[in-house]
């Protein structure tokens, strides 16, 4: 893991804090001259969770990182961020503040009659425009979350500010968080949906036609991997750690192209598919199962990396091939049922 510093904040001394927070301004209190309204601002709170989420993923999995001590309260510890996110309720009200502890107006507090956290939908609303609205919201909402972690008050402040630079850079949307959970849903139902008519193929065991629902198979799964990281967007619906499962089930697809087209008819074949099936033979030479590594390697000439604790089977049947294009498949469907869950709405309770 890499760290960096910009969620380094001190830990030692944790003052006195009223656990609340307003939304980040810059300087005085004037308003917009066309305020979004508390319409829009329930309709990003309702769709918080996943932007939460996506946003805690991309500091879980992305290789930048967070500090050591932030990253272990979040991801680390008992409840996780992620626990946070789902167990706590919001508490949206429409025409008054927020309160802290001392009784002092606010736009977001954990002091809250349902036991969450206390988002003042009025205040947002007449504060915030179209330009500042989704992420201002999203990123006051991680600070109220992150004081059911513990975080002091300064600590929350530089967990707002982190998502608000990060959203800033990249223009990052409610609408751009929904498509990119849509695409990755539809890309991971049409690999497997490739995957599914592979396996179901295999019981006769022609490698010609192996070979072309293999190259389906591989595109396919190329297409859905390249919606997990999304481009340096600082959003990931790759699960936590789910770098080297991606890379690993991404191989996978490669060797059942590689394994079937190697050992199609010639007129079947590519040029191509000679070379990587010579390759293929070698990594494996006698043995039956080798490291992700060691696939890396033979194959494609890459470092192994963390794949050497990862094991791929010789593809040298189609009860096999069939076998490793089943665990794709199981993959590939875990993450379409944990993806289609992002799309669930938070539920506000609604206080006059």
């Amino acid at each position: 893991m890499k760290w960096v510093s910009l969620l380094m904040v001190p830990a030692v001394l944790w003052p006195s804090v009223v656990f609340a927070g307003s939304v980040s301004g810059g300087g005085g209190d004037t308003l917009p001259a066309q305020p979004i309204g508390e319409a829009r601002i329930l309709g990003f709170l309702k769709d918080s969770r996943k932007s939460l989420y996506l946003y805690f993923q991309y500091l879980n999995s992305d290789f930048e990182g967070v500090s050591a001590d932030v990253y272990h309260r979040l991801f680390e510890g008992s409840p996780t961020i992620y626990d946070v996110i789902d167990k706590t309720e919001i508490e949206g009200r429409l025409s008054t503040a927020c309160r802290d502890h001392d009784g002092n107006e606010m736009d977001g507090s954990i002091v809250a009659g349902n036991g969450g956290v206390c988002m003042s939908i009025q205040r947002l609303g007449a504060k915030l425009d179209l330009t500042n609205g989704y992420s201002q919201t999203t990123a006051l909402l991680a600070h109220e979350l992150s004081h059911k972690l513990g975080f002091n008050e300064d600590e929350a402040d530089a967990l707002q500010q982190d998502m608000l630079r990060r959203f800033g850079e990249w223009s990052v949307t409610d609408s751009l968080v929904r498509d990119l959970v849509r695409k990755s849903i539809e890309s991971s139902i049409s690999a497997s949906v490739e995957t599914w008519n592979f396996m179901t193929f295999a019981e006769g065991g022609n490698w010609d036609v192996l070979c072309l629902l293999a190259r389906a198979v591989d595109d396919d799964y190329a297409d859905y991997a390249d919606t997990r990281p999304y481009g340096g967007v600082p959003l990931s619906v790759m699960p936590p750690g789910g770098y080297l499962d991606l890379g690993y089930f991404g191989h996978m697809s490669w060797a059942l192209e590689i394994a079937a087209c190697g050992q199609a008819s010639p007129s079947a074949k590519r040029p191509l598919d000679e070379s990587e099936y010579a390759r293929y033979l070698t990594a494996f030479g006698e043995r039956t199962e080798i490291t992700f590594g060691d696939f890396a390697v033979g194959v494609g000439g890459w470092p192994a990396g963390e794949g050497s604790r990862l094991m791929m089977r010789r593809i040298d049947s189609a009860a096999v091939a069939k076998s490793e294009a089943q665990k794709l498949y199981d993959y590939l469907v875990k993450m379409r049922v944990r993806d289609e869950g992002l799309e669930r709405e938070t539920h506000v309770d609604l206080v006059p």
